[in-house]
């Protein structure tokens, strides 16, 4: 599954050393079952790409458990700057799913959250 993003705020340009805090994936619902849960996934990864720039790897949830519930709490890359993909106009993320009892779950609804460290210019 892949989605676009885009950063609006015009304080983007005062800031360096953009890095995935947290993320948050959260399952707002799913046509072909009553189980509103994660409970099909064993792991999940999510990449970051745009135009000619590499494909990277910017979280991951792995092993994930039978009772996970409707909100998955991924582990970030460690060291991954993203600025170029974050700070000039839009990108693509993509997630990678490995699935097991995976039953008729019809149209998947998520909603990704993701929080950023960035470090602030000094503009003297």
């Amino acid at each position: 599954d892949s989605s676009s993003g885009r950063v609006s705020d015009p304080l983007v340009s005062s800031v360096e050393d953009i890095q995935l805090k947290t993320m948050t994936v959260t399952l707002e619902g799913a046509t072909g079952t009553s189980n509103q849960t994660f409970y099909f996934l064993s792991d999940l990864e999510v990449f970051v790409s745009k135009g000619t720039l590499p494909e990277i790897k910017i979280a991951h949830a792995y092993n994930i458990s039978d009772n996970v519930g409707d909100v998955l709490y991924l582990v970030s890359e460690e060291g991954v700057i993203m600025d170029d993909y974050v700070k000039n106009g839009d990108y693509d993320i993509r997630m990678n799913i490995s699935t097991k009892n995976l039953p008729s779950l019809g149209t998947l609804t998520l909603r990704a959250d993701m929080i950023f460290d960035v470090r602030l210019i000094n503009a003297q």
